[in-house]
């Protein structure tokens, strides 16, 4: 009889702590969970960062070419925001279900490095049971200095590096002093000289 009791028990706590995690999780909120890892992040809180991103995350963004697949990977890529000082504020933020679409204002060393004081995102993120497993944006071209922004960064990947100067040999990096060059350039010059002298006085 005991055991039956006890096997009830644990039965109907097992029931009332599955319903009890269900209901916390119908609660969260999405939002809130996006807006805790935009200010974890202008905190410099990596670990507040990565606390709310699911293991099986993907970011898609400009932070991650091609796409960041797996924890590890966006743990690198939010250290690289953090070490330019990345800086959000959420200007607009919903909810659909567990998919949040932001507009953010977006201020870093990096942007600046391109002109670019700020510039103006729109966030797509998908947040399942607390976590973000979705975390993607895209730049706001409506916006002046975004489009400003976005040109020179597409000048800059056309373009390339910049050629090598003239003193640098082709696909070597070695250095040529331009004094060696002269002193070349005189000997060839010289030795010229000597042959005309010695194939006007050779008789014919």
């Amino acid at each position: 009889m005991t055991h039956r009791v006890l096997a009830r028990s644990v039965a109907i706590a097992a029931a009332i702590g599955s319903l009890v995690q269900s209901v916390v999780i119908a609660q969260i909120d999405p939002v809130a969970v996006f807006q805790q890892v935009v200010d974890a992040r202008n905190q410099g809180d990596l670990d507040g960062v990565m606390g709310l991103i699911g293991d099986d995350a993907v970011r898609q963004d400009g932070a991650c070419q091609p796409n960041c697949i797996g924890k590890a990977a966006l743990r690198r890529s939010f250290q690289q925001n953090i070490d330019e000082h990345f800086q959000a504020t959420v200007l607009a933020a919903q909810s659909n279900g567990s998919t949040v679409s932001a507009r953010a204002e977006l201020r870093s060393d990096a942007f600046r490095a391109r002109g670019a004081e700020r510039i103006i995102s729109d966030f797509n993120v998908e947040v399942r049971d607390g976590k973000i497993t979705l975390w993607s944006s895209t730049l706001d071209t409506n916006d002046p200095q975004t489009a400003a922004y976005r040109a020179t960064v597409q000048a800059q990947a056309t373009t390339g590096s910049p050629a090598a100067p003239p003193s640098q040999l082709p696909n070597t990096g070695v250095s040529v002093d331009p004094r060696w060059l002269a002193m070349v350039g005189g000997v060839l010059a010289l030795s010229g000289f000597g042959f005309r002298l010695r194939y006007r006085r050779t008789p014919s």
